[in-house]
C-alpha cells in the first residue's frame, strides 16, 4: 500500500512537471516567433509640463490595453520648428509610428509628408495646413468653437450686460494653427457684446497695457500664469481661460480663476495611440480627423460626477 501510494505520488508530480514544462516550453515558443511588439514615439513641446499630465496617461493607458512600447521624449521648450523636427527625426528613428505636437503649423508640409511616408503619423493639439494632405492622424478639440464657448461663457455669466467692460487677452503661440482658432473663435464670439478688447498679448501683457475688468487666456501656461500673478478681490480681474493642468484646477477650486474650458486630454491621449496602432495594424485604413470634448468648468460643478470623472479619469 505505501509503495503503491509512493508511486502515485511520483506519476502526480511527472504529470504536473509534464504540464509545467509543456507550458514553459509554449510560452518561450510564442515569445521567440511572436510578431515584434509596435514601437511608437511621442515628442511633444516642454513634455514635462504639468499641462501634459492627463494626455500622457491616456497615452499610456492605451499603449497598455494595446500592447504598445511606448517612448514618451522628454523635451525642452523648443524655439523653433527646426529643433523640433531634428528631436522628432531621432526619437522616431526605428519606430512604427510617431505622435508629435507641432510647435509650427505654418511651413511644416514638407516635414509631415516625411514622417508619413516613413511610417504611420499622429498629430495632436493642432491642426496641420491643408496641403499637408489626410494621411495621418489628427486630434484635437474645436478650437474655434473653445473660442466660441469662452465668449459665451461671458456673456452668461455677465447676463449678456458687458458694456462698457474692458477684456485683456491673453494667448500663447500663434504659429500654432489650434492657438488662432481659439483667438479667432473668441473675437467673433465677443464682437456684438459692446464690450471693449483692452488689449492683447501674451505673458503678462497687463504690466505695460493696463488692467482690465476681464482677462482671458486662452491656453493653459497663460492661465497658469495670470493665476499666480493678479491679486484677487473686488478691483481684480475676473480671470477665465483654457486649462487642463491640476495647477489650474487648484487655482478654480481657490477662486483665483472664474471659470475655464477644460479639453478632454486623457482622450487626446488615448485616441490617437489607438488611430496610429489601427493604422499599423491595418494600412489601408483611411486616418480620419478626431475631435476630442471639452467642458466648462466653474467653482460651483467642479465636482459633480461628470466633471469629476472628466477631470481626474480611473486609469485601469
Amino acid at each position: 500500500m505505501k509503495r503503491n501510494r509512493i508511486l502515485s505520488v511520483l506519476i502526480i508530480a511527472a504529470v504536473l512537471l509534464g504540464l509545467f514544462g509543456l507550458r514553459y516550453f509554449s510560452g518561450t515558443e510564442l515569445r521567440d516567433t511572436d510578431t515584434p511588439m509596435v514601437e511608437v514615439a511621442v515628442v511633444v513641446d516642454d513634455s514635462t509640463n504639468g499641462r501634459w499630465t492627463r494626455f500622457q496617461a491616456g497615452l499610456e493607458q492605451a499603449a497598455d490595453d494595446y500592447d504598445v512600447a511606448l517612448s514618451y521624449a522628454v523635451t525642452p521648450k523648443f524655439n523653433t520648428i527646426r529643433d523640433e523636427a531634428e528631436v522628432i527625426r531621432s526619437e522616431a528613428d526605428g519606430t512604427n509610428a510617431v505622435i508629435v505636437q507641432l510647435i509650427d503649423t505654418s511651413d511644416t508640409v514638407e516635414l509631415i509628408s516625411t514622417l508619413c511616408a516613413e511610417r504611420v503619423l499622429g498629430l495632436v493639439d493642432t491642426d496641420a495646413p491643408a496641403e499637408a494632405g489626410d494621411n495621418f492622424a489628427s486630434i484635437t478639440a474645436d478650437n474655434t468653437a473653445i473660442g466660441t464657448a469662452l465668449a459665451n461663457l461671458l456673456k452668461e455669466q455677465y447676463g449678456g450686460e458687458l458694456t462698457h467692460m474692458t477684456i485683456g487677452i491673453l494667448y500663447g503661440n500663434q504659429k500654432m494653427r489650434s492657438m488662432q482658432e481659439r483667438l479667432t473663435g473668441f473675437r467673433e464670439g465677443i464682437a456684438r457684446s459692446s464690450a471693449q478688447i483692452f488689449w492683447e498679448g501674451s505673458g503678462t501683457a497687463w504690466e505695460s497695457a493696463g488692467l482690465p475688468d476681464i482677462v482671458i487666456a486662452l491656453d493653459n501656461d497663460s492661465l497658469e500664469t495670470a493665476a499666480d500673478v493678479l491679486e484677487t478681490g473686488e478691483k481684480a480681474p475676473a480671470l477665465y481661460g483654457v486649462g487642463c493642468s491640476d495647477k489650474t484646477i487648484y487655482a478654480l477650486d481657490h477662486g483665483k480663476i472664474a471659470a475655464m474650458i477644460v479639453p478632454d486630454e486623457f482622450q487626446m491621449g488615448y485616441l490617437a495611440m489607438s488611430d496610429v496602432v489601427a493604422r499599423i495594424n491595418a494600412p489601408n485604413i483611411p486616418m480620419v480627423p478626431r475631435e476630442i470634448p471639452f467642458a466648462v468648468i466653474t467653482r460651483t460643478n467642479l465636482y459633480d460626477p461628470a466633471n469629476a470623472a472628466f477631470l481626474f479619469p480611473v486609469i485601469n
